[in-house]
């Protein structure tokens, strides 16, 4: 098993030190939060943190299909891979307050798809047609994985037909965790990869304080995005009980 932190570039020096800090007590993987309306710009915070690290993972969580052109994810995250030594990943998921701060809405799955297929194609450093337009990175060389972030049973069975590894948004609970695993293997089975070849990542949300009431405190808003995030659309396939699907 392997431990991940995502931290918030809401200043350069604290991330730095958080980053080295990270490190040094044994996490394998560091990602940063993309929103630019609260947060440092990410790939600037990427060099921060390529900077103070030498062993680490490290890259975006998670970014979107709408805020940046494929090819300019792909030529950033490249540079961050070169710069990093081959530390690096690309997280990505639908938007949320990146995208929502812009008036924009959230990715549909068919454009994540065609994001992720730009991306992996312009990494390689040959043309994509996307959206209509010849597109490419010339320089890029590099075989960044991607980890898309992933709730809903569709999202999941996407993820697991089109990414490398499944930042899993549905639960903890083995249950939860199981059926969730179960839609991923589909999606690998429907894009024919081997069963288990996908990394599974189990995200969790949780607060560090002096106390429990101070813990929950600083967390309800956290909390509370992450219940607006998950449930914007649907319940279907959330694990929400039904006893409290009208709260």
């Amino acid at each position: 098993m392997k431990f991940g932190v995502t931290l918030l570039a809401d200043d350069l020096g604290t991330l730095a030190e958080r980053a080295r800090l990270a490190e040094q007590i044994g996490y394998d993987y560091i990602g940063v939060a993309d929103s630019q309306s609260l947060f440092r710009e990410l790939y600037v915070s990427l060099t921060v943190v390529a900077q103070v690290t030498n062993r680490a993972r490290i890259g975006t969580a998670v970014t979107n299909p709408l805020t940046r052109h494929p090819a300019v994810t792909s030529s950033a995250i490249a540079s961050i891979d070169e710069l990093s030594n081959g530390r690096a990943f690309l997280g990505i998921g639908s938007g949320d307050s990146a995208v929502l701060n812009l008036d924009l809405r959230p990715a549909r799955l068919a454009q994540v798809k065609e994001y992720v297929q730009a991306v992996r194609t312009h990494l390689t450093g040959k043309s994509y047609s996307y959206q209509g337009r010849d597109t490419h990175v010339r320089w890029a060389n590099s075989s960044v994985p991607i980890l898309m972030a992933a709730e809903g049973p569709r999202t999941l069975k996407l993820a697991g037909e089109i990414a490398d590894a499944v930042l899993v948004h549905t639960g903890l609970t083995p249950e939860i965790l199981e059926s969730s695993i179960a839609m991923i293997r589909e999606g690998e089975d429907e894009a024919g990869k081997p069963q288990g070849s996908v990394e599974i990542w189990a995200f969790a949300k949780c607060n560090v304080a002096d106390d429990r009431d101070e813990a929950m405190q600083e967390i309800k808003m956290a909390l509370a995005a992450s219940g607006h995030h998950a449930f914007r659309y649907t319940l279907e396939g959330k694990y929400v009980p039904e006893e409290i699907h009208e709260s």
